[in-house]
């Protein structure tokens, strides 16, 4: 409990605000002085306050200084912050990190302009049509670009994404969505493809309810994983839901073959497990061959057709893409299936989602 706004206030409960944040406790700590209660003398003073809330540490001291003081006070929200980068632990996943688009992030998307990609691999996006973006206004409000189900999206076109040609290359690729669909329709989450000649993967929603998720083969076919059209494998309307594809190869006791994963989740992961010998054809194992590599530009929220145009357009919200490289689902040697479940967990809770 903050120290009162206005009144008379007492030494012991501004002690008591600095000590355990509760301006009302009967815990005093010990005898402190109003020059060590303003000073910082015994507690560091939180400037996270606005300044007329706070003891300017300048002698002559006055308790009137500490009205509406909150020791606990969180920083005053802004969209300059990265919170992304707050809610995760960067220390294992920014070894990992290689693609963000955050619409929550001014670096990311300030409202007009560039969309910016705010990791490593650089490869940027404009948004199409009169697409409407909502910005972060709280830890209970995420940034998102809504998308209209017929031309609002994101679409990088004149800027491929060349990091990305193999998905399966080294430790293979995680790609993570936060989103929010409004109603059971086929749309594009995510693509790297011109919906032409170059075309390498897609994760979508479709009308049954289901999540797809398909990638291009060696042989121009599609080699594609779908959730049930009930149950916890399909998003429910208007929530935010977390939506996690994973690339890899995986060498079993039947032999090596590449394999497609995938999971739906709000703070926990949902179904789809990983076969867990590499058998090929059955589960999340490709049959007899390998994912294509092109290079091809991106789409949020769609398929690029041109530099002004999509098709596939997903009817709903979108406020975080994600890639990782050189990890996958299912890579118990790092961790990361504990480690996926904390990302969840985190991003949804600290990031309003």
């Amino acid at each position: 409990m903050a120290v009162p706004s206005s009144g008379e206030l007492s030494l012991k409960g501004i002690v008591n605000e600095i000590d355990d944040n509760d301006y009302t406790s009967n815990t005093l700590p010990g005898p402190w002085s109003l020059i060590e209660a303003s000073d910082g003398t015994q507690d560091t003073i939180n400037t996270n306050n606005d300044s007329s809330d706070r003891p300017d540490g300048s002698a002559p001291h006055a308790m009137s200084e500490f009205y509406s003081y909150n020791h606990d006070e969180a920083p005053a929200w802004n969209n300059n912050t990265d919170w992304y980068s707050a809610a995760i632990n960067t220390t294992f996943w920014n070894s990992y990190a290689k693609f963000r688009i955050d619409f929550g992030y001014n670096s990311s998307w300030n409202g007009s302009g560039t969309v910016n990609e705010v990791e490593s691999w650089g490869v940027d996006s404009s948004i199409m049509s009169s697409g409407a973006t909502v910005a972060s206004t709280s830890t209970t409000t995420p940034g998102y670009i809504i998308c209209d189900g017929s031309g609002d999206f994101a679409n990088s076109w004149g800027n491929n994404m060349t990091n990305l040609t193999n998905l399966a290359a080294g430790g293979g690729t995680l790609i993570m969505i936060w989103f929010r669909k409004h109603t059971d329709h086929n749309g594009t989450l995510f693509s790297i493809s011109d919906n032409s000649s170059n075309i390498l993967l897609e994760m979508n929603t479709i009308s049954s309810g289901a999540m797809v998720t398909r990638v291009k083969d060696t042989s121009g076919n599609w080699q594609t994983r779908t959730s049930t059209t009930t149950g916890a494998q399909c998003p429910t309307n208007n929530v935010w839901e977390c939506y996690i594809s994973s690339f890899d190869t995986y060498s079993g006791g039947k032999g090596a073959t590449y394999r497609i994963t995938s999971y739906l989740a709000v703070e926990h992961l949902g179904s789809w497990s990983a076969v867990g010998d590499g058998y090929a054809g059955t589960g999340d194992c490709l049959s007899g061959v390998s994912f294509d590599t092109v290079t091809a530009p991106y789409g949020i929220g769609g398929i690029p057709t041109s530099g002004i145009a999509g098709t596939n357009v997903f009817d709903g919200d979108i406020a975080l893409v994600t890639i990782m490289k050189n990890i996958h689902y299912g890579d118990y040697t790092t961790g990361s299936d504990a480690k996926l479940n904390t990302w969840i967990s985190d991003t949804h809770e600290k990031m309003g989602l």
